[in-house]
């Protein structure tokens, strides 16, 4: 599925890290983009890119501290706090992802 999003400000709030550790991984988009946690906060890398640091605007919603990459990550969990879902959102094209 994908989708477009308009442009608007993120803002970083303060979350609990331990619910980092079940995001990190790999995803598949067609690429493989891999997510990780470092010093308390989510990392991503996407091939032939730096490495990006992600700040939380949610608890399942991420968004690149570089303000020369606008790449977002939203994840979407079930009932009991699994991710049922990942959406990785680039410019505002938004493209879900399946997670390896």
């Amino acid at each position: 599925m994908t989708s477009f999003l308009p442009p608007y400000r993120h803002k970083e709030i303060s979350i609990d890290t331990s619910i980092l550790d079940k995001y990190a991984g790999e995803y598949a988009l067609p690429s493989v983009i891999k997510v990780y946690k470092k010093e308390g906060t989510l990392w991503m890398t996407v091939p032939g890119e730096p490495d990006l640091k992600l700040l939380p605007e949610s608890h399942t919603k991420f968004f690149s501290s570089d303000k020369e990459y606008d790449w977002q990550i939203e994840f979407m969990t079930d009932d009991n706090g699994k991710i049922a879902k990942t959406y990785f959102i680039f410019s505002g094209l938004k493209k879900e992802a399946k997670k390896l």
